[in-house]
């Protein structure tokens, strides 16, 4: 085995499991003058599954051991595999979005350190992360453009309203801040 080879295989056992059930794919029958490499199910299965974790098409290629231009052509040309792809990528940023949505809940644990040694932790939320999120999720309200947003609480999620009341108070005292200078 070549190290090449014995590299791209590390990297994929390296690679976390998927967070959903794997995606059932079946055969299809291929195009005319369209070749599968010799191990076709298995290169294609794992290209699919590491496109579903990773959601990077060069990543998964290498990997899987096939050229980023091929699958390309299979995707061009096998419909099947276009939406086995498809819904590896919605898989894949499903998987950030619930990341994304936590660290905007929960913030990022940082290390503090004093004299070169570890002190304690602390959270840093994003406001940045916060109001691309908002923004992705319910344009109508937060893409306005304005100064002033209507914000509409359902009262479904407390931990994202009260991260929303929180980051509304450092807006206002940064603004009084501001004021009296």
């Amino acid at each position: 085995m070549t190290k090449m080879t014995t590299t791209m295989k590390a990297s994929a056992r390296a690679l976390p499991s998927p967070t959903k059930a794997k995606l059932e794919r079946k055969s299809e029958p291929r195009p005319a003058g369209l070749k599968w490499p010799h191990n076709d199910t298995g290169q294609r299965d794992l290209f699919l599954r590491i496109l579903s974790e990773t959601a990077n098409v060069s990543r998964a290629a290498r990997v899987a051991g096939i050229g980023a231009s091929q699958v390309y052509r299979w995707r061009e040309k096998m419909p099947k595999f276009a939406e086995d792809w498809d819904s590896a990528l919605r898989e894949a940023l499903d998987a950030l979005e619930e990341v994304l949505r936590d660290r905007v809940i929960n913030g990022i644990e940082r290390s503090h350190f004093h004299g070169g040694e570890k002190t304690g932790t602390y959270k840093t939320f994003s406001d940045a992360l916060l109001m691309f999120y908002l923004r992705a999720k319910r344009p109508d309200i937060y893409n306005k453009g304005g100064t002033e947003m209507a914000v509409e609480r359902t009262g479904d999620d407390d931990a994202l309203n009260k991260q929303l009341d929180a980051i509304a108070a450092r807006v206002k005292a940064r603004n009084a801040e501001k004021d009296t200078k």
